[in-house]
Formats: structure tokens, sequence, C-alpha cells
């Protein structure tokens, strides 16, 4: 089902039909509910009988990205009858900088289902959030330029999908994974083995999110027909802030 909603919202950072502001932390980061894609919430069962809702966190300042928090969630979620929901945590779907504004998906979900007479749900308390504003240059690693050459850096797994050499340049199709809890790559730059930076172009992106995983393709063309050659990622750095949550929310959208 999370897989699902994550397409959902996925789907809702292009075109996005009258959202619904929820919060506004100090940082400024505005919380929103899709109207159009997730009008409401939604039972699921796995891994335990419950809900979710979707929701979709934008930064109002230019040149940041949000990311999970590492603090955790201090959220209550009760239904219309009172009854307790039980814990509540939140689930990262996706954080993106490939798409303008960047946003970042997620989902609230609570252990048990309302009451069969429950109205609406209401999830109130604040949501941990990274303000990423910053980047940090990670250790460069020494990447084979052959398909299926594999290195890590850190949180983030290299793999080369495919490398064909041709008239001296690299095309280079090169996915980077890491955990949806894990901070975002911000820039990557190419050098030859004695450190000199290669000016490498950037064509298509193909993003691919699952439960837990985000991971994302870029094809490069480097000037350079070398066997291996230095990668260096640069991570986003920032602040968490804990954004505010109050939403009344039935299975068709939000409630009075």
């Amino acid at each position: 089902m999370r897989t699902a909603l994550c397409s959902l919202l996925l789907a809702s950072s292009v075109a996005v039909a009258a959202p619904v502001p929820i919060g506004v932390a100090p940082s400024g980061v505005v919380v929103r509910f899709d109207m159009q894609n997730s009008p409401g919430f939604t039972f699921v069962s796995d891994p335990f009988p419950g809900v979710e809702v979707g929701l979709l966190l934008t930064p109002s300042g230019e040149k940041v990205q949000l990311a999970a928090g590492r603090e955790g969630e201090r959220l209550v979620c009760t239904d219309s009858t009172g009854k307790d929901l039980g814990k509540v945590t939140m689930i990262p779907l996706y954080s993106m900088g490939v798409v303008l504004p960047p946003q970042y998906g997620c989902a609230v979900a609570a252990r048990e289902a309302p009451a069969p007479e429950a109205q609406w749900i209401h999830v109130k308390g604040t949501l941990p959030v990274q303000v990423l504003d910053g980047e940090e240059q990670m250790e460069p690693v020494t990447l084979e330029m052959k398909k299926g050459a594999t290195a890590s850096v850190g949180h983030v797994a290299l793999k080369v999908e495919n490398a064909v050499v041709k008239d001296g340049s690299i095309t280079l199709n090169l996915k980077l994974s890491r955990k949806n809890r894990d901070v975002p790559v911000g820039g990557i730059l190419f050098q030859k083995m004695d450190g000199t930076p290669l000016e490498a172009k950037c064509g298509t992106r193909h993003i691919y999110l699952a439960q837990e995983n985000y991971a994302v393709e870029y094809e490069y063309a480097i000037p350079s027909d070398d066997a291996e050659l230095k990668v260096v990622l640069f991570k986003k750095t920032g602040r968490e802030v804990q954004v505010p949550l109050d939403l009344k929310v039935g299975l068709g959208g939000p409630a009075r």
C-alpha cells in the first residue's frame, strides 16, 4: 500500500490541486494535505491494522531540501469517538531535490483502526524534519567504469548500470541508492585518479521509490576514457526542526 501511496504523492508533486495548509514551522516548512491524489486517511493491514494519512512538505526558502528527522515523533491520533489509535509514527516515502520546488512526502500511520462508527481521525503533535540548505563533501571513492561495478560512500551505494566508451568519452548510467531516512545527495563530481576534475554533463534522471529505499539513476557524459575514476559526493547538511501538525481528516478529506 505504501508503494501505491508513494506513487500518489509523487504524482502530486507535478500537479497539486487545492492543497490544504496544515501547519507551518518557525523554519518556514509548509505541510499540505493533497486533496486530489490522497483525499483522506486510508486503511492499512501491513505490518499492522491501522490507518495512514499522506502529506506533502515543502520548504518556503530557495535551494532548501527536506528529509526525515532523526528525533522521535511526538504524535497522538484519536478518532471522532475518542478512541486512542495507539502508537503513531512517520513513514518517509521520498525526499526529492529533482522536482521544483523540492518536496518531501511522508505518511503518518496509527497502529489501530478507528471505531466502526467513527467519522474522522485527529492527528496532533510534531514531525521531526531536517531542513537542508548546505552541502558537505564526502570522501572520494574509486569506481570502475564498467557495467555492474559498485562502490559505497557513507550511507550511499553506487552502481554502474551501463558504461559505453566512444571517441574518448564515457556515457555512464550511475545509480545512487540510500534509505529514505538518510540525508540526500546534493551533487556529484568526477575526477581522474590524480584528482583532476572532469566537467561531466548530466542528462536524464530516473527515480526508483520503494517502502524503505530511494534510488536515482543519472546519465552522464564524461570527457574521459579511463578505466577508473574517482567519484565525489556532496551530502546535504542543515538543521532539524519540529513541524507542528493538527489535522482532522475523514475518508474524503479534511473534516471540520
